[in-house]
């Protein structure tokens, strides 16, 4: 406190938190800390705005790493229609706009053929960048879902790259502990990789 303050900083309260509780620590010496308050989210202003936005609010860390964990099945299925794609041409990065485009807000599964044209192709720089650069505030939530589920199937080589589309997404849409969970992702399969 008294650094904060000599930086001119103004301290309104000082919170301990721990094992599930929190209370207020005096901010002067001498004083005694509150009583320890079990933690109480259900009541939280952001959990009520996240019930109006329509969002699932989780119970834990691993129900949100479930989002985006791996889906052995459709990675596979997906590793094989990688391996039916032509070799990749340049026209493909104009492709792959107008695809997402068309993929956004669909309640459908996503088909193999595009699911493997899209992860071959967020590989290259110039797409991954392109495709986060179609991200907006207002489209984040669509892009998350679908960049989401194709990170499920995404077979090993692609999955940096879609994970680190992932959590820009998840970032603009407002949700930081998803975004680390698929840079956490990422990081599992290149620790160096640049944009993550």
């Amino acid at each position: 406190v008294p650094a904060f303050v000599a930086d001119g900083i103004d301290v309104l309260h000082v919170l301990r938190a721990h094992a599930g509780r929190w209370c207020l620590v005096p901010l002067r010496a001498g004083g005694q800390e509150s009583v320890p308050v079990p933690y109480d989210d259900t009541a939280h202003p952001f959990a009520a705005q996240a019930v109006v936005e329509g969002r699932v609010t989780l119970g834990s860390r691993e129900e949100l790493r479930e989002q985006v964990a791996p889906d052995p099945a459709l990675r596979e299925r997906w590793a094989a229609a990688l391996e039916r794609l032509p070799a990749p041409v340049a026209a493909d990065a104009q492709l792959v706009p107008a695809l997402v485009d068309g993929l956004l807000g669909s309640e459908d599964v996503v088909e193999d053929h595009h699911a493997a044209r899209l992860l071959r192709s967020v590989t290259t720089p110039d797409v991954r960048d392109a495709a986060i650069g179609a991200v907006t505030g207002e489209t984040a939530r669509d892009h998350l879902g679908l960049w989401a589920a194709l990170l499920r199937g995404a077979p090993y080589p692609c999955v940096p790259d879609t994970a680190a589309v992932v959590a820009f997404c998840a970032w603009q849409a407002g949700d930081g502990a998803l975004a680390w969970c698929a840079l956490d992702r990422c990081f599992e399969v290149d620790p160096d990789h640049r944009l993550g």
